[in-house]
């Protein structure tokens, strides 16, 4: 489950049951979290991503520089800190990537650039992620992760960067 649901289903577990659960990536944001009336506390998720609505992100110059231009074009901090924007800020960020890497700008030569990234970090990346594709080899832009513990609104790190690269086609399988 991803989206509202995950967080919401989260408040359907019984106070006396503590079991070890994990959210997707999909469920982790600020305002998804909101829906979880409070049993987010403890839930573990991946991130490949750097969290705008995290404190112990908010002082990643990245993380500024996202803030400073969402709210030059008038975005709230309910906005840039929800998740949701973020999420729509890595696809253009990797689209303008692409955009900076193609030799030939039209569909094919975006096309043929971003199915070859060669290890660059764009948008909101993770510092130590590296975007990495390989045509059909390996078309999985971000494989790098770490694992996070929500405590007191907050993630905490509980294994460091992994980076998956080149890996995800045999865990699809």
């Amino acid at each position: 489950i991803g989206g509202t649901q995950c967080s919401k289903t989260l408040t359907f577990i019984p106070a006396d049951w503590t079991p070890l659960t994990y959210a997707s990536i999909t469920c982790s944001g600020k305002l998804s979290l909101s829906l979880a009336g409070g049993k987010d506390e403890g839930v573990y998720t991946a991130q490949a991503t750097l969290d705008a609505g995290a404190a112990s992100d908010a002082a990643n110059p990245k993380v500024q520089q996202f803030i400073a231009d969402g709210k030059a074009v008038g975005l709230t901090d309910a906005d840039l800190q929800g998740g949701i924007v973020a999420a729509g800020w890595g696809f253009a960020a990797q689209f303008v990537k692409g955009l900076e890497l193609t030799k030939e700008v039209t569909r094919a030569g975006l096309m043929n650039t971003l199915w070859h990234l060669d290890k660059v970090n764009y948008g909101l990346m993770r510092d130590g992620a590296q975007a990495s594709t390989n045509n059909e080899k390996d078309p999985w832009v971000l494989e790098a992760l770490r694992i996070v513990q929500r405590k007191s609104n907050d993630w905490v790190e509980v294994a460091p960067l992994k980076d998956f690269d080149g890996k995800s086609n045999s865990m699809a399988e």
